[in-house]
């Protein structure tokens, strides 16, 4: 974060690629930086004087403007800041407390702005009418992927979940999300335990076959407390099973998967309109109770088409 154009040329120099700078453009612009050399780094402009003239603000709130938007930008929940907020200023009379919750709200409300202006195309959903689109439960999965922040997925091909690991690698440079097929299940796994340990947002999402592999590290997930979701497409039948027909019968299996005794957290979306809510969901969980989270879905809600009314920020309009 720079608030100064000597701090922004001082953190460039340090930052490694793929890193994001926050920086106040109220006073100088890019060009005028070392930042317009730096095309591996996302930079993020805050006009922070005009946003305080603009709500009527003063200039001191400028702070509580900054921290929002990096709060908004890491996905933190606004209700959460406002009570931390609220807490901050409690022994300060109402007048502050009111104007720091509204610096707050427009720091969110630009980076709402900045993601509303961000788009992705569905290459499988195609749009009916009025916003409205026709879409199967792996592509609302692989878009919850991306609106819920994932910064990896991992996987090893298996029906019905193939066509997430698809349809995330063809968006990879849109979303800048790491996308690695990888030689099996327990491999995907351990990666992507490890990817959490060192602090990405991580997915990985097989069928029945293949969870049966992931057993020991969902196990090890747990005992280290490393948050992670993994996506379990059913199949019916036991071992290789039916790759092309639909069941529901993993239910008992995730609920108790692994060994040793451990909190087992699956979720499990009743249709298409309820994935969305529910991938967020499970990240959420993960990350608050610092545990892997199954998502149980299966041949029909994986590649079956529904039209559904839009899609927006993790969660179906």
């Amino acid at each position: 974060v720079a608030l100064t154009k000597e701090a922004l040329s001082r953190i460039v120099r340090r930052m490694k690629s793929g890193g994001t700078v926050f920086f106040d453009s109220t006073y100088f612009k890019v060009e005028e930086t070392r930042l317009a050399q730096r095309k591996d780094l996302k930079a993020i402009a805050l006009p922070l004087g005009a946003l305080v003239k603009e709500h009527k603000l003063k200039p001191v709130t400028e702070n509580t403007l900054m921290a929002s938007a990096m709060a908004a930008y890491l996905g933190i929940e606004r209700n959460v800041v406002e009570r931390v907020v609220g807490d901050m200023f409690a022994s300060a009379n109402k007048n502050i407390v009111k104007e720091n919750i509204e610096a707050l709200r427009a720091g969110y409300a630009v980076i709402e702005n900045i993601n509303a202006a961000r788009s992705i195309a569905l290459p499988v959903a195609k749009e009916i009418k009025n916003g409205r689109i026709f879409i199967n439960g792996n592509d609302a999965a692989a878009v919850s992927a991306v609106a819920s922040g994932v910064t990896l997925y991992v996987a090893y091909p298996m029906s019905p979940a193939t066509s997430i690991l698809h349809t995330l690698m063809g968006w990879r440079e849109q979303t800048g999300m790491e996308v690695r097929q990888v030689f099996d299940e327990i491999e995907a796994v351990s990666m992507a335990m490890g990817a959490s340990f060192a602090g990405a947002r991580v997915l990985t999402g097989t069928s029945g076959g293949g969870f049966a592999l992931m057993a020991e590290s969902i196990s090890g997930s747990a005992m280290a407390e490393v948050p992670m979701v993994i996506i379990n497409s059913q199949r019916p039948g036991p071992a290789t099973g039916l790759p092309t027909w639909t069941e529901q019968g993993d239910l008992g299996f995730a609920a108790h998967i692994g060994h040793g005794d451990f909190t087992r957290v699956v979720l499990a979306p009743g249709d298409i309109t309820e994935i969305a809510a529910m991938m967020n969901k499970a990240f959420t969980i993960a990350e608050k109770f610092q545990t892997p989270v199954v998502v149980l879905l299966d041949k029909y809600l994986s590649d079956g088409h529904v039209v559904v009314d839009g899609f927006d920020g993790g969660q179906f309009l």
